[in-house]
């Protein structure tokens, strides 16, 4: 799951939908057991220290409403080029892009075309291209 495409809420939703299938197979899923399954199943490392911050909180509710809290609050963090409603995304970069050639990976002030901060100082393995 981790660096494709899937929501948290969609996400949650499908861990629901196979706990539902479970109990009508037969086999139970307790609510202790359903939280930790909803704890391992979040990628890492990205959210190991929210992970961390559950501790003993054995209740699914709980588990769901604080990954939902984070998951909102996530919203507003988001790099250039990424889906804002997508959290299991591969890179937890940010992206940086530059306002004087329009690239991503540098800025301005490190910028070597023209009219950047390091203009004309081309990096060794870019000579001779």
């Amino acid at each position: 799951m981790e660096g494709g495409t899937e929501t948290l809420p969609s996400h949650i939703a499908k861990l629901q939908r196979l706990r539902e299938t479970c109990g009508g197979l037969g086999v139970a899923i307790s609510d202790v057991q359903f939280a930790g399954v909803i704890m391992l199943s979040m990628p890492t490392p990205s959210w190991d220290p929210v992970i961390g911050t559950l501790g003993g909180i054995l209740d699914p509710k709980v588990v769901i409403l604080r990954l939902n809290t984070e998951w909102s609050r996530r919203q507003g963090f988001t790099s250039i080029n990424k889906d804002p409603n997508i959290v299991f995304q591969a890179s937890g970069k940010p992206t940086m892009k530059c306002e004087n050639c329009n690239r991503t990976g540098h800025t301005k002030a490190k910028c070597w075309v023209k009219g950047g901060g390091l203009e004309g100082q081309y990096p060794e393995w870019w000579r001779g291209k």
